[in-house]
């Protein structure tokens, strides 16, 4: 299993001289509530916005140099549209940081049906923790508290998370190369 530095740094690799210009990234992030016994509650899908951050963040990889990895994932209540300058989730629930999951992150050529170079994130937020029923956005980040966040995404609709549901947050970021 490749680390994240080395799974970006081979995506990046594959790329080869489409650095002439940019390197877009196109960003979903899926969202699932489980209820008891593993019932499918709501899912969520919605385009992610590489912030500021993310954009350095890639450069460095590409670079060679070893920026922190991206590990954790973070929920909030605002539903204020993402802008490419946010650095900070804008109504960031407490406690709501939660570590990637084992295995996590990983190369997938296919992401929510879509086809391409994907590199997948994962957390969850198992019953009992982060209970709210005001969900709306959720941010990519370097470290579990502060930190800086490399994405951020605004739910169309309203998660609503009671104390018996599991929250699976599946991110993907596909690289364009054009």
């Amino acid at each position: 299993m490749l680390t994240q530095d080395e799974m970006l740094k081979e995506i990046m690799g594959m790329l080869g001289g489409c650095f002439k210009s940019r390197v877009p990234l196109e960003g979903r992030v899926v969202a699932t509530v489980f209820g008891l016994e593993g019932k499918i509650k709501q899912v969520e899908r919605i385009e992610n916005l590489v912030v500021d951050y993310g954009d350095e963040y890639c450069a460095k990889m590409v670079a060679g140099a070893a920026p922190t990895s991206m590990g954790y994932m973070r929920l909030g209540t605002s539903s204020q549209a993402a802008a490419k300058g946010d650095t900070a989730l804008v109504l960031e629930i407490a406690s709501s940081d939660d570590a990637f999951e084992a295995g996590y992150p990983q190369y997938a050529a296919t992401f929510d049906s879509v086809s391409g170079e994907w590199c997948v994130f994962r957390c969850e937020w198992p019953a009992g923790d982060v209970t709210n029923s005001n969900i709306n956005e959720i941010g990519a980040f370097d470290a579990p508290t502060a930190g800086n966040m490399a994405s951020r995404a605004v739910f169309a609709s309203t998660i609503n998370k009671t104390p018996n549901d599991t929250l699976r947050a599946d991110w993907g970021w596909k690289f364009l190369g054009a």
